[in-house]
Parts: structure tokens; C-alpha cells; sequence
């Protein structure tokens, strides 16, 4: 994932982002951000305007937004890698 995309989830920021082709499987129905074809300024604009305009969209996003980026901050990273290290070792027993 996209360092900058993080940074903005993590912090709880709604988020409007370019559909990637092919589509990130991860982002293609995320409820957490939205997405607009690139070069699309008409769809830039209506996004922009939904979330200058209401508060409880922003706030929509920005709770999903740090929801879905939490598995991907340091302390879930360790927590997935010791789990790895466990399971290795119990198989070598």
C-alpha cells in the first residue's frame, strides 16, 4: 500500500484517490475512501464538494479509513511476524 494512502488513513483523513488498472483488490469496493477515474476532474469535483459539504461523510470516512489502516501500522506488522515465527517453530517442535 501507498505510504502517503496510510499516512492519510492512519490520521483519520477522508481520502479521495484515482482507481488504480488493474484495481488494488484491497480498494476496489473500500468503503473507507473514495475513488474516481483519473483525469476525471467532474468526479474530482462532486467528491470534493460531498465531503466540503458534510461533516458526517468526512467523519464516515475518516473512522473506516483508520480501521482498515491499523493492520498495516508497525505494531500489527510485529505482531503478524511473531505469529509466523511461532508456527515455524511449533512445526520444528
Amino acid at each position: 500500500k501507498s505510504g502517503s494512502l496510510l499516512a492519510l488513513l492512519a490520521h483519520g483523513l477522508p481520502v479521495i484517490a484515482t482507481r488504480a488498472t488493474p484495481p488494488d483488490p484491497d480498494l476496489a469496493n473500500a468503503t473507507f475512501l473514495r475513488t474516481i477515474a483519473p483525469r476525471d476532474s467532474v468526479a474530482l469535483t462532486v467528491e470534493l464538494d460531498r465531503l466540503l459539504s458534510d461533516a458526517s461523510v468526512r467523519h464516515q470516512l475518516g473512522v473506516a479509513g483508520q480501521r482498515f489502516g491499523q493492520q498495516f501500522s508497525w505494531s500489527s506488522i510485529v505482531e503478524a511476524h511473531e505469529d509466523v515465527y511461532r508456527r515455524v517453530q511449533q512445526s520444528e517442535g
